[in-house]
């Protein structure tokens, strides 16, 4: 306990094996129909072997029966590297075609899990048959947001759900409403 509030404390240590990993880096500036000659040079490195090891670290404090509130910090200290092949291609300008300039050359290549910061909260006030939460992750330089509300009805057996979150891939904020 943290004087009257109890508050758990904990953390993990994870082992990550991947599979499969493909990276492409552009050396040149390829923009294809332009008719430029130049240098279009890029780099791909595939992978089907990579390890890696990363740690977090949370608590979770009861501030009442109704409120709850929780810090996690994800990826503290993240270690994933792979082990592959790069092979370097050059591309015509006017079709496009790829050519290797060498042969592939075996490469690790550290491509570690971000670390990331998340407050979440959940209120469910009691005899009321709501429950709200939110949740806030900063990673990435970039903020996004999670929130929700829950109410039950059961004299009708119905439960009514609302929410948003921040969608990672097209940045913007959805919504839903579901039952």
């Amino acid at each position: 306990p943290f004087g009257t509030i109890p508050v758990f404390v904990g953390g993990n240590l994870k082992y990550h094996m991947g599979f499969s990993y493909e990276r492409t880096l552009l050396k040149g500036t390829f923009e294809p129909g332009t008719g430029t000659v130049g240098s279009f040079q890029y780099d791909r490195f595939t992978s089907s072997s990579g390890l890696g090891l990363s740690g977090d670290f949370g608590f979770f404090g009861k501030l009442t029966d109704a409120l709850q509130i929780g810090m996690m910090f994800e990826n503290i200290k993240s270690d994933f590297n792979w082990e592959g092949q790069k092979t370097s291609y050059t591309q015509d300008p006017t079709t496009g075609a790829e050519t290797p300039t060498g042969p592939p050359q075996d490469v690790t290549l550290q491509d570690p899990y971000p670390y990331a910061v998340k407050l979440g909260f959940s209120a469910a006030p009691s005899e009321k048959n709501i429950i709200v939460s939110g949740e806030v992750e900063w990673k990435g330089g970039r903020t996004m947001w999670r929130g929700g509300l829950e109410r039950y009805y059961p004299e009708v057996g119905l439960v009514v759900r609302m929410g948003t979150f921040s969608d990672e891939v097209s940045n913007e904020q959805i919504w839903f409403f579901g039952g």
